[in-house]
């Protein structure tokens, strides 16, 4: 899910992927509605096993089938705002286990970003998390203003300049919304009512990235329809995701480097991967590489990338080397073969722009950002949202949207070793304030370790008895005892990356980006 379309200004880790940041983080094309007549019918839809549901889900043919399941596409009405007369609808695809005994409370999937579509990515999140289908039924939604969701919040201009597009595209999108009705809280009101519309008693919730702040929302606002909460790559709602972008994404460089210097053999290799990223980030900053044009910063948003997925930790010390010898053949094959899907970037800026952004300034952002190395620091920085946020002004959240919660829930909470955007100390912050968590910090993984063999095991043992203690073998040990947590393997050991040393083939490459662009929740 790459930004790639719109402007070449620099890149911004945040919108669900990394990449040149473009106002087209709304996507290549416009994800269509739920509304066309044709598409694959219902007649194996298994209604009799099915709660009844209400007048505001009105099911839709979906457009395409998934292989071995029955599934049932759909809309749900909900008010813009409570008491507002204007309507929206909200995208929902159910898919069915084939199981005789299926459980009666199914696993809804939260898709990050905010602002990523959800439905238009169906067959992967099937492929990922198809283990769940032995026993319970799948709930993928596409957000407000996402996907195939009514009215789409996607910016769609096409001007250079980034101020001009934002001032045009808020003034466009706020003729017919209120932009200020787009935030998690109306979220998690939007999969409350789908609950109650779908006639569940409780369900579980998954979340990944964005998904988790938006679960905990659910969590704080309507806690008696959950029966567990899974949440993955956790952002606390009390964190300052802006001011702490840069020294996250460092410091996860610094720990990609720290396995590499365990590792004997990469060790031998790349000797000091921060120093050679430092010194040719700045020697390509000021003169970049021709043909095409790369620069230093470009460089640091690759490796960023990279460090979302196990795959692509274990190819940037080689890339790094690469760099530094001008060798930039792989380099160009990554970022060409980067996929993507369709990202709204209204949605993203209105929750952003409202939940974030009124708790921090520019003052603590740059403050924050001293911590980073120079030559790192302007590609990892959060403080261009200080720009964005002046031209989309939408609501400052209350200020419950930046204060923890608390919870006596059962909850699940996964965290990446290698993950750059939302680290393991987040997941760590979270699991403290919910006493009846317990938190897994998953060996050689990064963003989305639920969608690992190691994480999906967790969950799935998880979802069958959620008050149960965890084995979490494949975990890390434990954290140090001021830590109080549940759950965390005992005597486990970090798992060796397995470093690329040589240049891999094409194919590896374009495997390589494909895992990495399918972590970019």
């Amino acid at each position: 899910m790459g930004w790639m379309s719109l402007l070449s200004v620099r890149a911004w880790p945040w919108c669900l992927a990394l990449g040149a940041l473009s106002l087209a983080c709304s996507g290549r094309e416009r994800p269509p509605a739920l509304d066309d007549d044709s598409g694959f019918g219902s007649e194996d839809i298994p209604y009799d096993r099915l709660p009844a549901t209400s007048d505001d889900f009105e099911e839709k043919d979906c457009p395409s089938s998934i292989t071995g399941y029955a599934s049932q596409c759909g809309t749900l009405t909900v008010p813009e705002a409570p008491g507002s007369e204007r309507k929206l609808r909200i995208g929902v695809r159910r898919v069915f286990s084939n199981a005789d005994d299926v459980a009666a409370d199914p696993v809804v999937y939260l898709n990050g970003g905010p602002g990523g579509a959800t439905l238009s990515t169906v067959d992967f999140l099937i492929d990922t998390f198809e283990p769940l289908l032995d026993h319970r039924d799948l709930i993928f939604v596409d957000q407000r203003g996402t996907g195939s969701s009514r009215p789409l919040l996607s910016c769609t201009e096409t001007t250079s300049d980034i101020d001009a597009a934002l001032d045009s595209c808020f003034a466009r999108l706020s003729e017919s919304n209120d932009l200020s009705a787009t935030n998690s809280a109306a979220n998690a009101r939007d999969h409350e009512a789908l609950r109650l519309a779908l006639g569940y008693e409780s369900w579980n919730l998954l979340g990944i990235s964005y998904g988790t702040r938006l679960g905990l929302t659910i969590l704080r606002d309507f806690p008696d329809g959950i029966r567990s909460l899974i949440i993955d790559s956790v952002v606390p709602l009390q964190a300052d995701l802006f001011a702490e972008l840069g020294s996250n994404g460092q410091d996860a460089f610094e720990r990609v480097f720290a396995a590499c210097a365990a590792d004997t053999d990469c060790a031998m290799s790349f000797p000091d991967s921060m120093q050679q990223l430092r010194d040719t980030t700045a020697r390509l900053n000021e003169t970049p590489h021709s043909d095409p044009k790369i620069s230093g910063d470009d460089l640091v948003n690759e490796l960023f990338s990279l460090a979302y997925a196990p795959e692509g930790v274990a190819l940037m010390p080689w890339l790094i080397d690469a760099a530094a010898g001008d060798d930039f053949a792989a380099f160009e094959k990554l970022v060409g073969s980067s996929g993507g899907g369709s990202e709204a970037f209204g949605m993203h800026l209105s929750v952003q722009c409202a939940e974030e952004m009124p708790f921090t300034d520019a003052a603590t952002i740059a403050a924050a950002d001293e911590t980073v190395y120079e030559e790192l620091r302007s590609p990892l920085s959060g403080s261009h949202y200080v720009d964005y946020c002046a031209h989309w002004p939408v609501t400052a959240a209350p200020a419950l949207e930046n204060e923890a919660v608390h919870s006596s829930s059962r909850v699940l909470v996964l965290s990446g070793e290698f993950d750059p955007i939302t680290p393991p100390s987040y997941a760590q912050m979270v699991s403290l304030d919910l006493e009846n968590s317990q938190y897994f910090e998953l060996p050689g993984e990064s963003h989305g370790a639920s969608t690992g063999d190691c994480g999906l095991s967790i969950v799935q043992a998880f979802l069958e008895d959620p008050s149960a203690s965890l084995d979490g073998a494949c975990a890390l040990e434990p954290l140090p005892p001021d830590f109080k947590t549940q759950g965390l393997a005992s005597g486990g050991t970090k798992a060796n990356v397995a470093f690329v040393r040589e240049r891999p083939s094409d194919a590896d490459l374009e495997r390589i980006a494909r895992s990495v662009s399918r972590r970019r929740y």
